[in-house]
């Protein structure tokens, strides 16, 4: 059973006075259970619709969305469900002790179990010192782990985030980075947006790349970016003079690695490596390597979007 399924899912946002907005179109995909997948696209390709849809906060214009084999408008499959949303705002006098626990009468704990999920919790996000701390007087870092913590205060197999790591600075990010990993880790499965490429290359297992309301790319990580990339750096030396000039006049991006000697790199694509090579030789430079580059996230998620642009263009 897949922890999420989307089929044929849209939506179509309509208000008195203006255009209909359709912001998703026939969106199908398939999350499996366990590991972490990234849900990706441009500002206004649909991701956040598709996560309201999944935990009910607004209503499908067309197709069928499941949570946990039930479907999203069932609200016992909220209780299998964690959910911290784009923007999260919390009771400013609630210590963290108390906010959990308002949290966890949601979900009908017992007072024995909510005292020990509470302790766990906090232990889990890194929030223990501050138990007994005001909302109010927490860093936006340590608000966005308590966000986590409510998240996942009645232990769901599954927890769907959107942008967890936004506005957070780098050393945060990795905070909250490895608390995702460390529920990777306890077999639950994560769904989450974000717009760090780097990021979601990092710990994602499979994604999926909207725009405008329509699937562009959709599976295993390491499968989408195996294989060479279509561009080489190369490495040579020569004197800073012809090749250097002719090369930077025509908009070719040569970066200097070493002063003495003089050694420089440029990115080309593949079919043009003869070419360059004959051109470095024939003005009595060195060449030192031709190394292909390794495909990344951020390459293809770029190249896919412009791609998507120029067709609906």
């Amino acid at each position: 059973m897949a922890a999420l399924e989307i089929r044929n899912l849209s939506k179509t946002y309509r208000s008195p006075g203006r255009k209909p907005f359709t912001a998703l179109r026939d969106l199908s995909l398939a999350v499996p259970e366990g590991g972490i997948y990234g849900f990706l696209g441009p500002n206004g390709a649909g991701k956040s619709t598709t996560i309201k849809i999944l935990v009910g906060l607004i209503r499908k214009t067309g197709g069928e969305a499941y949570v946990l084999g039930r479907p999203a408008e069932d609200l016992t499959s909220h209780q299998e469900m964690g959910y911290l949303p784009e923007v999260s705002t919390y009771y400013p006098y609630l210590t963290c002790r108390e906010l959990l626990d308002f949290y966890c009468s949601f979900f009908g704990l017992s007072r024995r179990k909510r005292v020990s999920r509470i302790g766990e919790t906090l232990a889990l996000t890194g929030l223990t010192s501050k138990t007994d701390t005001p909302v109010r007087e927490l860093s936006k870092g340590m608000q966005q782990r308590l966000g986590i913590a409510q998240a996942v205060i009645h232990d769901p197999p599954l927890l769907i985030l959107d942008e967890p790591t936004a506005a957070l600075d780098p050393l945060i990010q990795k905070e909250v980075r490895d608390i995702i990993l460390k529920f990777r880790d306890q077999g639950k499965t994560i769904f989450f947006s974000s717009h760090r490429l780097t990021e979601v290359e990092y710990i994602c297992d499979r994604v999926a790349v909207l725009h405008e309301g329509r699937l562009l790319l959709e599976g295993r990580l390491a499968e989408l970016l195996e294989g060479p990339s279509p561009d080489c750096d190369v490495t040579f030396s020569a004197e800073e003079g012809e090749i250097w000039d002719r090369w930077r006049n025509s908009g070719v991006p040569v970066a200097r690695i070493t002063a003495s000697p003089q050694t420089f790199q440029a990115r080309f694509p593949q079919k043009e490596i003869k070419q360059r090579v004959s051109e470095i030789l024939s003005s009595r430079g060195s060449l030192l390597s031709v190394t292909p580059v390794r495909r990344n996230l951020e390459d293809l998620f770029v190249k896919m979007i412009a791609e998507a642009s120029h067709e609906t263009g």
